[in-house]
């Protein structure tokens, strides 16, 4: 037996227990961690780090000022060394290069004292690593989407991709510079592909060719290290997928987005921007659950939009009136100003890039315009001229989105009440009280007539005191407009 191998067997058989505090460490999938160990003196000749489920084997054992590679377990091979081989100060703290998920559990450091004969229990820590951070990936039905993937080393003798639903069938396996078809899955046949075949600098990223939404799930990379001969996992990828905009309602299109594209702590939000009432109704979220291969229930919402706010403008007679009106964007196919009293005809209707005389009511002809006929930034507003009091009443102004397609998605941007009032100051007299003054008008040319036939006292004064009345009456009227069409 050689001296190396009975200095062993000494180590094996006389342990001393000393209590050891345990220390806890949380690492990251692919970090360098150390293990720190510090013994009481530097009276020690050899350093065994283990850990219980590894056997008969170490992470690492080091003596006589020389690594014992022949005990070590192949999964930590080249990939640990003492923070300090000269050991100074009672430093044999371990580094563990790359750490892999497999490699959680309890490590203990123990050193071989030369004066017992002996290993001392010097440290115990608990290793904890949390597998790689799960990526999200979101891409429509019909595209090609490349799941990112890279190895620390170029040493890999399996690749595998997986999904936990297809077992035991892999989505790609990779073994020796080869495709194992044998192992994939059938709905990946001819679908799926290496980035970059050669795999440099780690680069194991997979390409899925022409997704479709029975392809959504959580896919995982792993490979079989030809220095540890063992697993590693390497990367963690939930893919969600869309249906294209093609099958997205109209109405919608432009108009929607996630709150979070990137579904962060499972936040699927909708923003649904620049709202109409044609929005309104009850809304459905469901998610595709990889566990399940099925859709969830997840919330409902009812929304309720309500209709514009109604504006008040007040004019006066004879002036030009803008009735203000701006839709979301430029896409609009036809403009509608209404008004309720005017039946099927139209204040103004506007199609295509031209206005739609037909429907227009005809007292609207050649009185209305658009303020901005490029409606440039939406800018739909109308220009009333010259109005009237007949003018008076609620106008809604109406657009057809072209993004659209459908003429009942016509939406109400706006809502204008019109008062029409007389100028301050005029005298404007309407209706039958107009006809009447009008005829007493007609019938002042006489007046004078009257006047000579009572100097010749033909009249009696009274009779002239009224008309002289009435004359005086006239006189006030001078300023006034009449509104009342005589037949």
């Amino acid at each position: 037996m050689s001296a190396v191998t009975a200095s062993l067997c000494s180590a094996l058989v006389f342990v001393v227990f000393v209590s050891a505090d345990q220390e806890m460490i949380t690492a990251e999938s692919g970090q360098d961690v150390t293990l720190t160990c510090r013994a009481p003196n530097n009276k020690f000749i050899g350093v065994e780090w283990s850990r219980a489920d590894l056997g008969d084997e170490y992470v690492l054992l080091y003596r006589n000022g020389q690594y014992v590679p022949y005990y070590q377990h192949p999964s930590f091979k080249n990939r640990v060394d003492l923070q300090d081989r000269q050991m100074k100060d009672g430093d044999v703290s371990l580094i563990l290069k790359d750490v892999m998920i497999n490699y959680a559990g309890t490590y203990k450091c123990r050193v071989f004292m030369a004066e017992t004969d002996s290993s001392q229990l010097i440290s115990i820590i608990s290793l904890r690593v949390d597998p790689p951070d799960l990526e999200m990936i979101t891409a429509e039905s019909g595209q090609d989407v490349t799941l990112p993937c890279r190895a620390p080393n170029k040493k890999i003798i399996v690749l595998r991709w997986s999904r936990a639903d297809l077992e035991p069938k892999y989505m790609l396996s990779y073994w020796n510079g080869h495709f194992d078809p044998d192992l994939q899955h059938p709905s990946f046949m001819n679908r799926v592909d290496l980035q970059d075949r050669q795999m440099k600098d780690g680069d194991l990223s997979l390409i899925l060719k022409d997704v479709t939404i029975n392809d959504a799930g959580t896919y995982r990379c792993r490979v079989f290290m030809a220095e540890t001969h063992s697993w590693q996992l390497i990367s963690i990828i939930s893919l969600s997928v869309v249906v294209p905009p093609d099958l997205q309602h109209p109405s919608f299109k432009n108009r929607v987005d996630l709150q979070h594209r990137q579904k962060k702590d499972g936040d699927v939000s909708l923003i649904l921007k620049d709202v109409t009432i044609n929005d309104a109704g009850t809304y459905e979220c469901r998610v595709f659950m990889a566990e399940t291969d099925l859709l969830k229930l997840i919330s409902i919402i009812s929304l309720r939009v309500v209709p514009p706010e109604q504006k008040t403008i007040t004019a006066e007679s004879g002036q030009d009136v803008t009735l203000t009106c701006r839709a979301p964007n430029n896409n609009i196919l036809v403009l509608e100003w209404s008004r309720a009293d005017l039946g099927d005809d139209y204040v103004l209707l506007y199609r295509d890039g031209h206005f739609d005389p037909h429907d227009q009511h005809p007292s609207f002809k050649n009185r209305v315009d658009l303020q901005d006929r490029q409606m440039k930034d939406g800018d739909v507003s109308l220009i009333l001229k010259d109005v009237t009091i007949n003018d008076t009443g609620t106008y809604e102004c109406r657009v057809f989105m072209g993004e659209t397609h459908l003429l009942k998605l016509i939406s109400i941007i706006s809502i204008i009440s019109l008062r029409v009032v007389d100028p301050p100051g005029e005298c404007v007299i309407r209706g039958e009280a107009a006809s009447w003054l009008l005829m007493l008008v007609c019938c002042m040319d006489q007046l004078e007539d009257v006047r000579g036939r009572l100097s010749r006292g033909l009249l009696s004064l009274p009779y002239y005191v009224h008309l002289l009345s009435a004359r005086c009456f006239l006189w006030k009227l001078t300023s006034c407009s009449f509104s009342h069409n005589l037949h």
